[in-house]
C-alpha cells in the first residue's frame, strides 16, 4: 500500500514539474500538444443545428453548425425590391421624358403666358387710371382718397405681374429640360443608386451563404462553445479542433545542457504506452533566448535557472499518444 502511495505521489510531481531532470541529466518530461483550431462564426443569429459532437473526428470543410439567416433573407427581398426601382429610375433618366410629358409642360407654358397676357393688359389699365386720377388730384379735381386707391391698385396689379412672370419663367424652364432630356449629372447620380444597392444586395448574399459552419481543419472536435437555440454573435468562436496529425513535446532545457539538443537531431521518447516501448521524435525548434524555469514546472532548486523551450514533433505511434499525455524524453543518444 505505502509503495502504491509513493509511485503516485511520483506520477504527481512529474505531472507538475514537467521538465524535471533525472539522476543522468538527460531526461526530460513534458505533454504532448498539437495544433488547435478555433472556428469562428461569420454571420451572427441563433445557431439552428449542430451537426457534431464533442470527440468527434471531422474532416476540413465538414459542416459543424447552421445559423439561423431568415432576418437577413427578410432583408434581401426588400433590397431586391429597391433595386428594380432604382434601375426603371436609371432607364428613364437615360432614355428622357416620353412625349406626353413634353406636351404637358408645352401646355402649361401656353397657359401661363395666356396669365401674363392678361395680367399686362390689367396692369397697363391701371397704370393708364392712375396717370388720369393723378392728374386730377393735381388740379384739385379728385380727393386724396381716389389717388391712393388708383395707387394701390396699381401696386396689386404690378405684383401680380411680376408673379405670373416668375411663374412663366419656371415652367419655360422646365419645358427646356424635358425638351433637352436628363443631364450627364442626372444619369451619375440615378447610376450611382443603383450600384449601391446591387452592392448591398451581393454583400447580403454573401452574408446568407455564410449561414452553415465548417470544419477549417482535420481534427477531433475538442470543445463545442455554443448549443442549439443560443445566439452566437458575429465573429465569435463556436468550435475548437485538435489536428492530431501534427503532434509535439514540448521541454525546457537548461543551458548547461543545450549541447544535448541540435535542429534536426532523432531522440527517443516513452508514453508508457502497451504498443511500442519507445517514441521516436524530431527536434524541430529550440528557443534561440532563454528564460527563467515557467512558473508550472520551477522547483526551488531550479526557479532561478536559465532555461530554453525544445519542440519535439512526434514522428511514429501517431494514434497511439494524445494531447495532455506526459512523454519522457531521453536527450542521451539524440543524432
Amino acid at each position: 500500500m505505502k509503495k502504491s502511495l509513493v509511485s503516485l505521489c511520483i506520477a504527481s510531481v512529474l505531472f507538475i514539474f514537467s521538465a524535471c531532470q533525472s539522476s543522468d541529466l538527460d531526461y526530460y518530461t513534458g505533454s504532448v500538444e498539437s495544433d488547435s483550431y478555433s472556428v469562428s462564426t461569420e454571420v451572427g443569429g441563433i445557431v439552428e443545428e449542430i451537426f457534431v459532437r464533442e470527440g468527434d473526428t471531422v474532416k476540413k470543410g465538414d459542416k459543424l453548425a447552421r445559423i439561423n439567416v431568415d432576418s437577413l433573407k427578410f432583408e434581401l427581398g426588400r433590397l431586391k425590391a429597391q433595386s428594380g426601382a432604382s434601375k426603371a429610375a436609371l432607364e428613364k433618366t437615360v432614355k428622357g421624358s416620353r412625349s406626353e410629358e413634353l406636351d404637358k409642360a408645352r401646355i402649361q407654358v401656353s397657359q401661363q403666358e395666356a396669365v401674363v397676357s392678361g395680367n399686362q393688359q390689367d396692369y397697363s389699365y391701371r397704370l393708364e387710371s392712375y396717370n388720369t386720377i393723378a392728374q386730377l388730384y393735381d388740379s384739385d379735381a379728385t380727393s386724396e382718397q381716389s389717388l391712393k386707391d388708383a395707387k394701390a391698385a396699381l401696386d396689386a396689379s404690378a405684383a401680380k405681374l411680376e408673379s405670373s412672370r416668375q411663374q412663366l419663367s419656371y415652367l419655360q424652364e422646365q419645358l427646356r429640360l424635358v425638351q433637352n432630356g436628363s443631364t450627364k449629372e442626372d444619369i451619375d447620380v440615378s447610376r450611382s443608386n443603383l450600384d449601391a444597392s446591387q452592392w448591398s444586395i451581393k454583400s447580403l448574399e454573401d452574408s446568407i451563404a455564410k449561414e452553415f459552419v465548417y470544419a477549417n481543419s482535420d481534427g477531433v472536435i475538442e470543445s463545442l462553445n455554443y448549443l442549439s437555440g443560443e445566439y452566437a454573435p458575429l465573429f465569435t468562436r463556436i468550435a475548437d479542433i485538435n489536428n492530431l496529425s501534427n503532434l509535439w513535446v514540448k521541454i525546457y532545457v537548461e543551458e548547461k545542457n543545450l549541447s544535448l539538443v541540435k535542429l534536426g537531431n532523432i531522440v527517443t521518447m516513452d508514453a508508457g504506452l502497451e504498443s511500442a516501448d519507445t517514441i521516436k521524435g524530431k527536434v524541430v525548434y529550440i528557443a534561440s533566448e532563454g528564460e527563467f524555469t515557467p512558473k508550472n514546472i520551477e522547483s526551488k532548486e531550479n526557479k532561478q535557472e536559465i532555461v530554453y523551450e525544445v519542440k519535439i514533433k512526434v514522428l511514429d505511434h501517431i494514434d497511439a499518444v494524445k494531447p495532455g499525455v506526459l512523454v519522457d524524453v531521453y536527450l542521451g543518444d539524440s543524432k
